[in-house]
């Protein structure tokens, strides 16, 4: 119970007065006075700085994404010679293939056939979307039909030089 107060003013709900000198103080508030406080500043300027940098975070993370793509596409063509260059078997012709069609557009090369080759190309330059149709199914006739050395080496050159011309379209059409 506090001092100064009697049993039946408590029950009854009356407050006893306060008597030191904090009650006399003037407790006139203004805005400009409260926005001064730490926590009223943190409170209105928080959420709006809090969501400034989560945009900045999303904006610099999509951009980098692009650029990594960007970069990947420009190496497709790098790669697929280097590794054309050394193929040893069919397979690793079809895999230089569907290497370079996966890192230009992205889409997953182990599962391309040779007609989703062709449709990806066929926009492009549907004359070297028909060639790679074609020399991808030498390559899978090769592949069960056995192959020499001499042919992997000419299926390696013609996909290198496919490759070479429809790669400036291809590219600029994955964008």
């Amino acid at each position: 119970m506090a001092s100064g107060a009697s049993v039946g003013d408590v029950r009854r709900g009356i407050a006893f007065n306060y008597e030191d000198a904090d009650a006399l103080r003037p407790m006139a508030t203004s805005v400009v006075g409260e926005l001064r406080e730490p926590a009223w500043i943190a409170a209105i300027a928080g959420p709006p700085a809090a969501y400034a940098v989560c945009a900045l975070v999303v904006g610099v993370r999509r951009r980098g994404a692009g650029r990594g793509a960007a970069r990947r596409r420009g190496r497709a063509l790098g790669e697929a010679s280097d590794r054309l260059g050394r193929a040893r078997g069919v397979d690793d012709v079809v895999g230089a293939i569907s290497g370079y069609v996966e890192m230009v557009t992205g889409r997953r090369g182990a599962s391309l056939t040779p007609g989703d080759c062709e449709a990806i190309v066929a926009p492009v330059s549907p004359e070297g979307a028909r060639r790679l149709h074609a020399l991808m199914e030498r390559c899978d006739a090769a592949r069960f039909a056995g192959s020499s050395e001499s042919d992997v080496r000419g299926l390696a050159g013609e996909a290198a030089s496919l490759l070479r011309e429809i790669d400036p379209g291809l590219r600029r059409a994955s964008r």
